[in-house]
């Protein structure tokens, strides 16, 4: 138990680590090209990435956790992953439409002016267009880990995120994209991660089954009551995130919001213990699952 469970947290934490290292690149970057408005919209934008990721995380996760316990039991698994794909993507094309048609409106919601508008649309745009991928990644990040895969998933967690450093100043410097190479290259970096998920999913190894079935919504249901607890995770931070934007935008305005962002940036420290919780409790449904599989195998 000790030794599986240092190993699900060394990489749970080891991934979580690089995530928070190219968050920190990205504010930096953001700060140097645009300065404190280009701050501003980055922190208004948090909300929508903590609700992208809720979502992605509910079906992914809940869906991967399914995919264990089924297994387990020996059921059929061969659609889960693909289902997962699925509803993904489709709980991704209202965010997909409001990113091509109206990103203004967005922004404005969540309580940007007429110079945060014009300097955050195409970011918004291109972040909002990418939800399909954002969703997916947990779903192929997820399955690998139940699949006794957790080293590729944090591989590919760190690939990521270095392809975003390293890209972000490409895109936004040389190239000459401006904040909208920042979007790009943080769009981009799910599609590394699930790069490198593939390769365990083409190894001997797989166990994952990549069979069509037709999208069965009380499938989403019973994998989504699974994954209730990793979207209140990642929805809690993008709700306070926006109370707190239009706190301060009402007693400081724009620099307000840049300076939260800033502060609020290094609560990504505190999600590596969130980590090692979830790697935890990962383990333990392992433990319980091979409990009743020895169970039913005495009897």
């Amino acid at each position: 138990m000790l030794k599986r469970f240092t190993r699900y947290v060394t990489q749970s934490v080891a991934g979580m680590i690089g995530i928070s290292v190219y968050v920190l690149a990205d504010t930096f970057f953001i700060s140097v090209y645009s300065g404190a408005d280009g701050l501003a919209v980055l922190n208004l934008i948090l909300p929508v990435y903590g609700l992208i990721y809720a979502i992605g995380a509910m079906i992914g996760i809940g869906s991967a956790t399914r995919y264990a316990i089924s297994r387990a039991k020996g059921k059929n698994t061969e659609h889960y992953f693909v289902q997962s794909v699925t509803w993904s993507i489709l709980a991704a094309v209202p965010f997909m439409l409001i990113g091509i048609f109206i990103p203004d409106k967005a922004l404005a919601l969540l309580g940007a002016d007429a110079g945060l508008i014009g300097l955050g649309r195409n970011y918004v745009r291109i972040i909002l267009i990418a939800t399909p991928f954002f969703m997916s990644n947990y779903t192929f990040t997820a399955f690998a880990r139940n699949d006794g895969a957790p080293s590729i998933a944090m591989i590919g967690s760190i690939s990521g995120s270095i392809f975003n450093i390293i890209f972000d100043y490409i895109f936004m410097f040389p190239v000459g994209l401006g904040f909208s190479g920042a979007g790009l290259a943080t769009a981009i970096c799910p599609i590394v991660t699930m790069s490198v998920c593939t390769i365990h999913y083409r190894s001997s190894r797989n166990h994952v089954g990549f069979h069509w079935k037709k999208p069965s919504f009380r499938h989403l249901i019973s994998c989504c009551q699974l994954g209730v607890s990793a979207f209140v995770g990642e929805l809690s931070s993008g709700v306070i995130a926006i109370v707190f934007n239009f706190l301060i935008l009402g007693i400081a305005g724009n620099v307000g919001v840049a300076a939260y962002g800033v502060a609020g940036f290094g609560v990504y420290g505190v999600d590596i213990w969130a980590e090692a919780d979830e790697a935890e409790k990962a383990v333990q449904i392992i433990e319980e699952i091979e409990k009743s599989l020895d169970t039913e195998n005495a009897e």
